[in-house]
């Protein structure tokens, strides 16, 4: 088998700790968060971060439900799109934000947008993205929030389980594979994704340094 990661012994394990704390993540029941927000995929794997979504603004944990409007060019529908998902799954309108992202849209711009948001909500966000994209989506809006300077609390919420064996386009519509097949190229990105021009996406380390943080914050 060919090698995906060049991260050593250590960092593969810290690696393995995150991952287990991302999809369960836990959030005190206390008030409902201030926005969920739905990271973009392509039209063969939202249907996982939607039902999510809108399972968790039916059982009232969360205000509101955030999507992104952003240019269409790679592989995301786009938000009006997005929004008929949403209120065909029960979801009214009147409880879904825009979230503007500039250029093209990716995780790393979503998660760039959602730091910038931070800085004027109150109250949690939390995030949603399917099984294969979560671990992912999660390390790259905490390095968001790093890069633009923002101390925020934010939850990860698993969106609902999807049929491993099924063939399915992702990554801005350029990768075609299994969703069993995504979870070795979202490993290679976590990897490549530390360089600097990628905008030095933040180790499990650090992500579990900011988790301590956030669990103790008020």
């Amino acid at each position: 088998m060919a090698t995906i990661s060049t991260l050593e012994a250590g960092a593969l394990e810290e690696l393995v700790f995150l991952t287990q704390r991302v999809m369960a993540d836990f959030r005190p029941a206390r008030t409902p968060s201030s926005l969920l927000y739905v990271f973009s995929n392509t039209p063969d794997n939202e249907c996982s971060s939607f039902e999510r979504a809108a399972l968790h603004e039916r059982a009232g944990e969360t205000a509101a439900i955030g999507i992104c409007s952003g240019e269409t060019a790679h592989g995301y529908a786009g938000f009006e799109h997005s929004l008929r998902q949403l209120q065909t799954l029960g979801v009214d309108a009147c409880c879904v934000v825009p979230i503007s992202v500039e250029g093209a849209v990716n995780t790393y711009t979503e998660a760039q947008a959602l730091a910038r948001h931070c800085r004027t909500m109150k109250g949690d966000l939390e995030i949603t993205a399917p099984p294969f994209h979560i671990v992912r989506a999660f390390m790259t809006t905490i390095t968001a929030l790093r890069n633009e300077g923002v101390r925020h609390r934010v939850f990860a919420r698993m969106g609902t389980p999807v049929r491993w064996s099924d063939v399915v386009t992702h990554s801005q519509g350029a990768l075609r594979a299994t969703r069993a097949e995504l979870l070795a190229s979202e490993l290679r990105r976590i990897d490549r994704y530390r360089d600097e021009e990628f905008g030095r996406l933040a180790s499990a380390r650090e992500v579990l340094e900011y988790l301590s943080w956030r669990d103790l914050a008020q």
